[in-house]
């Protein structure tokens, strides 16, 4: 029987479902993601000049490609489209994830002579806010708590910045100088506020770029 107990499990988020917590989920934000690793001697030179270029993002008719640049040799690419589409589409992962590259001269062009993992994984890539994070004795934090689509890469940044909120807040709580209610509704306010911005900022992309023409 611990103190505290912080559900850090990402979106198997263990607590969470035990607890049979509702989330919100925009109905706009409803993809699906598939992706693998290429590797190929000096296959990210062009992009490494000047260090500065790390990620591309790059729209298809039905959704957007990313290609992160991981080191000179390999990268990681990843296809988000539209899950109801991905469904009606009726191929399976690999054969659209082929086709959505093959479709983007500028990636296309980069993988070039390049050696793919052979392994295409997949993921529901479903944007959503936990409509309660904290009770008595738990926390949601991270992807647990909420997340955001990927295209704006701030899953890493909205993680941490959260894990760093919760570590301050369990440290004053113990400290037991600072109102307690006060410092948990601190918590889950502003967390869920930060995850329902960046899911607002991820519409307002796709609103703009729905047909991807």
């Amino acid at each position: 029987a611990a103190k505290y107990y912080v559900d850090c499990s990402g979106n198997a988020a263990v607590i969470r479902r035990r607890l049979d917590i509702d989330i919100e989920a925009p109905t706009l934000l409803r993809n699906i993601a598939h992706w693998d690793y290429f590797s190929r001697a000096g296959l990210n030179a062009s992009l490494l000049e000047g260090a500065v270029i790390r990620i591309l993002i790059r729209s298809i008719e039905y959704g957007w490609l990313w290609y992160i640049v991981l080191s000179d040799d390999r990268s990681s690419v990843g296809l988000v489209c539209n899950a109801e589409y991905y469904k009606n589409s009726g191929k399976r992962p690999e054969e659209i994830f082929k086709e959505s590259i093959a479709r983007q001269p500028q990636i296309a062009e980069l993988l070039k002579g390049s050696t793919p993992r052979g392994k295409v994984e997949s993921t529901t890539d479903w944007s959503y806010v936990s409509k309660q994070v904290q009770g008595p004795n738990w926390f949601l934090c991270g992807e647990s708590l909420g997340f955001a689509d990927p295209i704006l890469s701030a899953g890493l940044t909205l993680t941490h910045t959260c894990a760093e909120h919760l570590a301050c807040t369990i440290l004053e709580l113990e400290r037991g100088q600072m109102e307690a209610t006060w410092l948990r509704a601190q918590y889950e306010s502003i967390q869920k506020r930060r995850v329902l911005q960046h899911i607002k900022f991820a519409e307002y992309w796709y609103s703009s770029n729905g047909l991807f023409t």
